[in-house]
């Protein structure tokens, strides 16, 4: 009774995990696709050992055992170097958890249950399918979160297409079953997810598929049964010419489909690009130049990190953390790197070391022993054995090319299949030390990575809400939350980049500091963490720190954003008066400065009275990024200090009209132009330029620093132009600032006189001749004139 009761529940809850895993899903989390299907898988696992040690069944005696413990043995040793612990454990939870998984399931499903199984996960595959085909035709209720469309419920379109790989072969079973229903659920499922593939535009694992179809094709011809029979002909004789003719039909529209455009929008880092719309376009991808996404480069510094750590490697999750200092920039930015190597062979090879890739081999033969083997046999469970073999060679081969090593769906599908292939037929095989001990370390395993999926998923909500607030600005919210993070484990080191950003943003210096040297524990090789430390450092005066952090930055970091670093250390020699160092590292950096580098190249060219260089750096920064409002600013200096006094107002212009930062720049800009206006505003008068004198004058005029002169320079040019009541209104303004400004009088008078206001003529011209001192032509003008007008 206990056996049947056992075999029940772990059967009944195995058959649930394959149709609810692909669905399962937190909103409003940052790993809200990947977190809770490693719990669900953890718990699956409690469940099935629980039932395992409750009937008292030991694990099977299948080739891939031995070194599957062995495998997890050193896994576990290598996670005791990790340098982040949390992160560490999640992945050995995660390769712990799918290796148990297939331990139990081989020792707690029975035959009959197999088919059963099988149909569940083609129910789910069938689901996803539907869904990701109409994520890809642009239906908006399925479009939920994702870095990278079409990924339905994975988050991510590569690891749907892991999924894809791994359940698409296994409905594939179906197809030969004996039951119509069966061939007709296995038809619907094996079309909807190969068209969901072909949507994924995931080369990787269509080179992983196909490569499992054409291994499992030569397989098939190769084995033959105790009849005789091949294997081919042994699924040749489960199908109709009905069947086979269908089969043609749908690969053919299967591939039809692939050539119609994504009807979604997707703005994410990982979208489809231009290059792989269709199914054509997406394979000659791989020849175009950056068709690798930089994989081939990332492999080349994984070995150079390999060579250095042959034996053991660098730990386990310690990838990240080494490969900047490999890479150097060729393939990571100032503030991105590279999380994996997109390849696990070479992931585990250097973590591991070529001890735990040699282990890793030792699995993957020995479960490819257990498959041969259960094929051979030729019995009723060969067929689904044979399609879990071609499943396993697909992810295998995406491996090369991907990163199944760290996501809960994958594990848990591959600890489901291999345990089916894996299971034991006959009960008395099964190792019998392992009957309560082996069930009891499982359930232990299983209840701390429950715990550590909780912790993780605590983490992530508010690492998610600390990044929302990062996009909104709202620094405070920002530093709560990544504070609020870190009590739970550091599932992700760049919480401390939120951390100390917001904190720098709050000018908490001292705490941004104390977040960085924290960070610096985790990832010592990071080029954004030594420059975002260097900065807080600067902005607390200590300026050798300061220093100190932009060279260890450099001292293993060359690529793209490189110039930051260098402008940033040759701004410190600026600050520390060392200014022929600070030009040395700005030219010798100028190939890699962005526009804030080469500004402040400029500025040092400028302080040592180098102007056409200057210039030149300036024209430079412009061209590079013409939203760097602050470079007009400066550039308006250097053209005042070389005297061209038209270029350098209109270059403030542009500055005043465009700048939406601290007023004191609006001050300074606005103080020129009142000094720079009235010299140009007289010397385009005395050209006879008119319009642009006018044009000065207003100007200063709206600057709040028009004189009487200048007033009476605009009543000059109305007069000329034949504006008299502008001229007059200007003239009088020009004397309600200065009532002893003679000229004015005069220029008043004549007005009036032309206006035909004699009385008011005779009045300033009289006005005028009280306050002029000199005897010029102006005297004897105003008063022939007042003479004239009295008569």
């Amino acid at each position: 009774m206990r056996q049947h009761v056992s075999i029940g529940i772990g059967c009944g809850v195995l058959k649930m995990a394959l149709l609810t895993m692909p669905f399962v899903y937190l909103s409003e989390q940052y790993q809200g696709f990947g977190l809770p299907k490693a719990l669900m898988l953890q718990v699956v696992l409690l469940i099935l050992a629980g039932c395992c040690l409750w009937r008292g069944v030991g694990l099977p005696r299948a080739p891939f055992v031995l070194p599957l413990m062995v495998f997890l043995g050193i896994s576990a040793l290598q996670g005791m170097r990790s340098l982040n612990p949390s992160n560490g454990l999640m992945l050995l939870g995660l390769q712990a958890g799918g290796s148990l998984l297939a331990l139990v399931t081989a020792s707690l499903v029975p035959a009959h249950q197999v088919g059963s199984l099988i149909r569940f996960s083609a129910v789910a595959g069938v689901g996803i399918a539907c869904m990701g085909i109409l994520e890809y035709l642009g239906v908006s209720w399925v479009m939920l979160t994702s870095a990278g469309r079409p990924s339905v419920t994975f988050g991510f379109r590569n690891i749907a297409a892991m999924y894809l790989v791994l359940n698409l072969p296994l409905s594939a079973t179906l197809l030969f079953g004996q039951h119509r229903w069966d061939r007709f659920l296995g038809t619907a499922a094996v079309f909807g997810m190969a068209v969901f593939l072909v949507f994924t535009r995931t080369r990787a694992a269509w080179v992983g598929l196909a490569g499992g179809l054409v291994v499992g094709g030569m397989v098939a011809y190769k084995i033959r049964s105790q009849s005789g029979r091949t294997f081919w002909e042994l699924l040749g004789s489960r199908a109709t010419r009905w069947q086979k003719a269908m089969g043609l039909a749908l690969l053919v529209v299967v591939a039809g489909l692939g050539h119609l455009r994504p009807a979604f929008q997707d703005a994410s880092l990982h979208r489809l690009d231009e290059k792989k719309t269709t199914v054509t376009q997406t394979v000659a991808s791989i020849l175009q130049p950056g068709g690798d996404r930089g994989r081939f480069r990332t492999w080349m510094h994984t070995l150079e990190m390999i060579w250095d750590h042959p034996i053991l490697g660098v730990g386990l999750d310690n990838w990240s953390v080494y490969f900047p200092k490999y890479d150097g920039g060729d393939v990571a930015g100032i503030t991105v790197a590279p999380k994996r190597p997109h390849n696990d062979f070479l992931w585990i090879w250097s973590e591991l070391g070529t001890v735990g890739l040699g282990v890793y081999l030792w699995l993957l033969w020995g479960v490819g022993q257990t498959i041969w083997g259960r094929i051979c046999r030729g019995d009723e469970g060969a067929i689904p054995v044979f399609f879990i073999g071609i499943g396993l060679l697909a992810i295998l081969g995406q491996s090369f090319f991907s990163f199944p090593r760290e996501q809960a769906s994958v594990w848990m599908l591959i600890g489901i299949i291999l345990g089916v292939a894996g299971r034991s037929t006959r009960q008395e095989r099964a190792v019998g030390w392992a009957t309560g001990g082996g069930s009891l370390v499982t359930i232990l395993a299983a209840l701390g990575g429950i715990w550590l999926c909780v912790q993780a998923i605590r983490f992530d909500a508010h690492f998610a809400r600390s990044l929302m607030a990062q996009d909104m600005g709202r620094s405070k919210t920002q530093v709560k939350e990544a504070e609020a993070a870190l009590r739970y484990g550091l599932f992700d080191h760049r919480v401390y980049l939120l951390l100390g950003q917001g904190r720098f943003q709050d000018r908490e210096f001292g705490g941004a500091v104390e977040a960085y040297r924290a960070y610096v524990t985790y990832q010592p090789f990071l080029p954004t963490l030594h420059n975002n430390l260097g900065q807080a450092y600067e902005a607390m005066g200590d300026l050798d720190a300061a220093k100190a952090s932009y060279e260890r930055g450099l001292e293993t970091f060359s690529g793209d954003g490189v110039g930051v670093l260098y402008n940033h250390l040759a701004g410190i020699y600026k600050k520390q008066g060392n200014m022929d160092r600070a030009l040395a590292i700005y030219r010798d950096a100028e190939p890699v400065l962005k526009a804030p580098g080469l500004h402040n190249l400029g500025l040092v060219y400028t302080e040592k009275r180098m102007f056409d260089p200057a210039l030149a750096a300036y024209k430079k920064a412009l061209a590079f990024d013409g939203d760097l409002v602050e470079v007009y600013f400066s550039l308006a200096g250097l053209y005042l200090l070389r005297n061209e006094l038209e270029q350098s107002a209109t270059t403030y212009e542009t500055f005043l009209s465009r700048w939406t930062g601290i007023q004191d720049y609006v001050r300074d800009a606005e103080k020129r132009l009142r000094e720079l206006y009235p010299v140009l505003g007289d010397r385009y008068l005395a050209r006879g330029d008119l319009e642009r004198a006018e044009q000065a004058y207003l100007r200063l005029e709206a600057l709040g620093a028009a004189t009487s002169e200048v007033y009476h320079n605009l009543a000059l040019i109305y007069r000329r132009k034949g504006s008299l009541a502008d001229a007059l209104e200007a003239c009088r303004k020009a004397l309600a600032l200065n009532p002893d400004f003679g000229q004015a009088y005069f220029t008043l008078a004549r007005l009036l006189d032309e206006a035909g206001d004699r009385e008011g003529a005779v009045l300033n011209f009289r006005a005028f001749l009280e306050r002029w001192t000199q005897n010029d032509r102006f005297i004897e003008e105003a008063q022939r004139r007042v003479q004239q007008l009295e008569k």
